[in-house]
């Protein structure tokens, strides 16, 4: 395939979505393709900006997007609409998030080029949805279909499913797991020993890790709760991420006695800060496929997971961790949690079978997948591929 022209576009680059699109850009770059980037300032997270501005085969145009729709979202779609006439032609526009899948589709109306969407976590899978919400949202998302969209790529299975549920065009539909590069083994040894020596945590001590915003759909609060269930337990306990619910979960910490041995730290390498832990624990409400579980993975972390988007995907449950019912909520977390930190053989066995599953989430099959997508769509919207 010769090089494309793309122009990636997200609202929201914090938490996955930011991750992938970094990602994506680099790799598509360093294949030759003429990677552009449109991202609102408006909640970037400076990690987010630093690593973009690192991206030099990348170029990069701000774009303010609320999150929320309103009356700003008539000026954003024109600035938008202006950047595809001054920066482009594109080949394809891959909108990321649903704000940015829905200018996205909106101004590439009428435009000769292939337009995709992730949407990374359909706000419709959000279980505490009202049900008229949930028939809004899933009929703007039909309309948006309809009206211009070559692709969506689900990035999981069971978003694919929800996709399928919301009655989106089967042929518009597409599957791309995430994927992430390999942690070499030098590195996770090296940041293992530091996290470790920086939480005080003793040789017996097992260190059980949380990493995701602090709102309400990853439900941070479970975790403390599981902490003061266990705190007979020889463990640390460590929380990674920064949101709207951060003062609550904070108090909720200061409140369950345990000390230092319960930290939240709010900007924080979360890659490096898994390696120093021996199990993650993954709380959330819903989700559509967390780039956290595949970072676990490279680690060699079991996983102690509620049944969310992306969880039978990546987790065999009594192989390399478990998947706990909804239902079930912090008693079910804290039993599939108890069971691991009293038992290190069977820890240690599902370490090793985490390891073995990282193989299969790597960043150069998301990308292979990602460009095969991109092909198909520009062949249906009759546009020439470059071959």
């Amino acid at each position: 395939m010769q090089p494309l022209r793309i122009l990636l576009v997200l609202e929201t680059s914090g938490g996955g979505s930011g991750r992938h699109v970094l990602d994506l850009a680099g790799a598509l770059a360093a294949q030759g393709h003429q990677v552009h980037v449109a991202w609102s300032p408006r909640r970037a997270e400076r990690a987010f900006v630093q690593r973009l501005a690192a991206l030099p085969a990348v170029t990069a145009h701000t774009l303010p997007m609320t999150r929320q729709p309103g009356p700003a979202d008539g000026p954003t779609l024109w600035r938008l609409r202006r950047l595809l006439r001054r920066a482009g032609p594109f080949d394809v526009v891959h909108a990321h998030s649903s704000k940015a899948g829905a200018l996205a589709r909106l101004a590439t109306l009428g435009l000769p080029v292939a337009t995709l969407y992730t949407p990374h976590a359909m706000y419709t899978m959000n279980p505490g949805l009202p049900s008229w919400q949930r028939r809004l949202y899933g009929g703007i998302e039909r309309f948006l279909a309809r009206l211009n969209c070559d692709r969506i790529i689900a990035v999981s299975c069971e978003e694919l499913d929800h996709l399928r549920d919301l009655g989106l065009p089967e042929a518009r539909l597409a599957l791309v797991v995430n994927g992430v590069p390999p942690l070499p083994e030098g590195w996770r040894q090296r940041w293992r020993a530091q996290v470790r020596a920086e939480l005080g945590a003793g040789p017996g001590e097992v260190v059980v890790g949380f990493v995701g915003r602090m709102d309400r759909q990853k439900a941070p609060e479970r975790f403390v709760a599981v902490a003061e269930r266990l705190r007979h337990l020889p463990a640390r306990w460590v929380m990674l991420g920064d949101g709207e619910r951060a003062g609550t979960v904070d108090a909720a910490i200061a409140a369950s006695g345990l000390g230092p041995r319960l930290r939240r730290l709010a900007d924080a390498d979360g890659q490096a800060w898994l390696a120093g832990c021996d199990l993650f624990v993954m709380t959330s409400r819903y989700e559509a496929m967390p780039y956290v579980y595949l970072e676990a993975l490279a680690a060699g972390l079991p996983i102690v997971t509620t049944d969310v988007g992306g969880a039978g995907t990546v987790v065999a449950p009594g192989r390399n961790g478990h998947i706990v019912a909804q239902e079930a909520g912090v008693g079910g977390l804290a039993e599939a949690v108890r069971g691991l930190i009293a038992d290190p053989a069977r820890r240690a066995a599902m370490a090793r079978a985490a390891r073995e599953r990282a193989r299969y989430f790597t960043l150069e099959v998301m990308v292979e997948r990602t460009l095969d997508v991109y092909e198909a769509a520009l062949a249906e919207a009759g546009m020439v591929v470059p071959v």
